[in-house]
This record gives structure tokens, sequence and C-alpha cells, in this order.
């Protein structure tokens, strides 16, 4: 299983929207691959479709990290802001922790 991590909180809604779209196309592509994948963006954005949750990686911490766990992988987008993303560094040093294969994926 590869977990996907990217950033995703912004000011601007359609730097949102990109970063999202974004992690789907690539989950999409690892999937025709024939690979099994998940990020917490998809996973968080569907839910947030149908209900009023918190958008802050604090709230979405503990679900985040379980994914890191049952993942065998984690592919980290470069999109602009993941080095500055409480998240990704947070996911990135956790996965490091539990020593996860990583990998970083330059999305232009």
């Amino acid at each position: 299983m590869i977990d996907i991590l990217a950033p995703y909180s912004h000011d601007d809604k359609k730097v949102v929207e990109h970063r999202v779209k974004t992690v789907c196309d690539y989950s999409a592509k690892l999937m025709k691959d024939g690979l099994s994948c998940i990020s917490p963006i998809t996973v968080g954005t569907g839910i947030l479709t149908h209900a009023d949750l918190p958008t802050d990686f604090e709230f979405w911490k503990k679900l985040s990290l379980d994914l890191l766990k049952v993942s065998d992988e984690v592919h980290v987008l470069m999109l602009d802001g993941w080095e500055e993303s409480v998240g990704v560094k947070a996911e990135i040093e956790y996965a490091m922790a539990f020593g996860k294969t990583i990998k970083y994926i330059d999305i232009i």
C-alpha cells in the first residue's frame, strides 16, 4: 500500500482544489498501474463533502498517522508548499521513524 502525502491547507480555495485534484490524478495513475494507494487528502475530502469537520492537520493527524502505519511506502508529492506544510513534515518524520520507504515525486 502506498500512502500519498501532499500539502492541503491554503487561504486560496483554488490552490486547495488544485492540490486535491493532483492527489486524485496521481492516485488514479498508480491504480491504473495496478498499485494500491491511499491518501489522507482523498479520504478527508470525501468525508468533508458530507460532514462539517475541521480541515486542519491537528484534527486529521490520527487518521494520517494510522494510514502511514498500514502503508509499505510513502510518496510525497512535491507541490508548492510541501516543505512548509505542518502535516507533510509530521507525516514524513513519522514515516522515517517507522522505516517506511519514502519517494519524493516531482509534480509539475
